[in-house]
C-alpha cells in the first residue's frame, strides 16, 4: 500500500490559502478604515462646543465675569480654563432647556477656526470650567499609587492621558 503524499512547505500547498485569506482580510480592513474616515463630517470652524452647568445663568455669568454680559471673553477666576485660551475663544451663555441650569458655549474666535488642537483645548477647558463652577475643583482620576509602571500598565496611563484631551477614549 503506497504511503500518502504530503505537500512540501516549499510548494506552499498548505500556506497559499491562508496567505490569500490574510491578504484579503488586510485589504478589507484598510477599505473599511478609509470608508469610515471619509464618512465623518469635516469639522466646521464656526462650531460651538457646549456643556450644561447646573447653576443659574446669573451665577455663571457673575463667576465668569463676561465682558458683554452673557457673551464675550471671560475674565473671572472660576473661568480660568477658558481665560487661559485668551483671545482665541469666544464664550456665550444661555438658559439650558427644561430649566436645567445654564448652557456654556465656546468656539474659536477667528473665522478660520483654530484647527483640531484648539478644538480639543476648547472642549477640555469647557469641562474643567464646568467642574469648577459646579464643585469648586477639577476632579482628577484616581492616583495609581499601588501600581508600578510596567509594560502592562502603560495602556491604562495612555487611556487616562487621552481621556483628558478630548473627553473620550
Amino acid at each position: 500500500m503506497p504511503s500518502p503524499r504530503r505537500s512540501s512547505p516549499s510548494t506552499g500547498g498548505r500556506w497559499a490559502p491562508a496567505l490569500v485569506g490574510l491578504v484579503g482580510v488586510g485589504g478589507a480592513a484598510v477599505a473599511t478604515a478609509r470608508a469610515v474616515r471619509s464618512a465623518r463630517p469635516s469639522p466646521r470652524p464656526d462650531r460651538w462646543h457646549a456643556v450644561t452647568v447646573d447653576r443659574p445663568l446669573e451665577e455663571v455669568a457673575a463667576a465668569l465675569s463676561l465682558s458683554g454680559g452673557t457673551s464675550g471673553r471671560p475674565s473671572g477666576t472660576l473661568g480660568a480654563p477658558l481665560v487661559e485660551l485668551g483671545d482665541e475663544v469666544r464664550v456665550d451663555l444661555r438658559e439650558a432647556t427644561g430649566d436645567h441650569g445654564t448652557e456654556l458655549r465656546a468656539r474659536a474666535a477667528g473665522q478660520a477656526g483654530g484647527g483640531p488642537a484648539l478644538e480639543g483645548r476648547i472642549r477640555a477647558a469647557l469641562r474643567r470650567t464646568r467642574s469648577l463652577l459646579e464643585t469648586g475643583e477639577v476632579a482628577q482620576p484616581d492616583d495609581l499609587g499601588t501600581t508600578r509602571r510596567t509594560l502592562t500598565s502603560l495602556p491604562l496611563e495612555l487611556a487616562i492621558r487621552h481621556g483628558r484631551e478630548a473627553g473620550r477614549l
